[in-house]
């Protein structure tokens, strides 16, 4: 990935976006990613296209099981493998 300075004002706008994304997904589960018990896990991604280097997630997980989550979802699902190789 190419190194470019990441734009402050950006990160904000995404930051603020993904809250309200979060917001709605949570609506959309009835409530099943809010603390203190959510029945579900998630995480939402949003990144700029193009190499800029911009990028956030918000999750209802703790980092440091986000971050094993994540390579564990990278070993069984290599960047080489297949949409048909995955889903058989």
């Amino acid at each position: 990935m190419k190194e470019f300075p990441v734009d402050p004002q950006k990160m904000r706008e995404m930051e603020h976006l993904a809250r309200l994304l979060f917001k709605l997904l949570d609506e959309a589960s009835d409530g099943a990613l809010q603390p203190p018990n959510p029945k579900m896990g998630a995480a939402l991604f949003l990144f700029s296209f193009y190499d800029r280097g911009e990028m956030t997630y918000i999750s209802n997980a703790n980092r440091g099981d986000m971050v094993k989550m994540l390579q564990e979802f990278i070993a069984r699902n290599p960047p080489e493998m297949t949409w048909d190789q995955q889903h058989g």
